[in-house]
């Protein structure tokens, strides 16, 4: 089954709040959740490995999902990291001084703003 691009973007993303707030799941979802969207494995392939059915396997999926999404909504760490990593970018493309500078400040805001 191929993936259209919209899924491999959303899969992608869940992945990376996944990697940011996986230590808030239980144990359960969080070690689903990595095999689902870091080591590719399918519903059934998780189910079979932990001796449950494939529906506690996806249930565990939707349920971490909509945690991961509340949490983003509440902490933006993503949206942080994704601001900073622009920044980044704009600093290695950057010429002059004054922008470095400018750039260099913005990112500093970012870190004393806290959570």
């Amino acid at each position: 089954m191929e993936l259209s691009e919209e899924k491999i973007e959303e899969k992608a993303y869940i992945g990376e709040l996944l990697s940011l707030y996986g230590g808030l799941l239980t144990e359960n979802v969080r070690r689903r959740m990595e095999a689902f969207y870091f080591e590719d494995y399918s519903l059934g392939e998780i189910a079979y490995n932990e001796k449950v059915s494939r529906n506690a396997v996806y249930e565990s999926l939707l349920s971490g999902e909509k945690l991961l999404f509340k949490y983003e909504d509440k902490l933006h760490l993503y949206k942080r990291n994704q601001r900073l990593l622009d920044q980044i970018d704009k600093l290695e493309k950057s010429a002059s001084e004054e922008e470095k500078k400018r750039i260099c400040e913005a990112m500093k805001g970012e870190f004393h703003h806290g959570i």
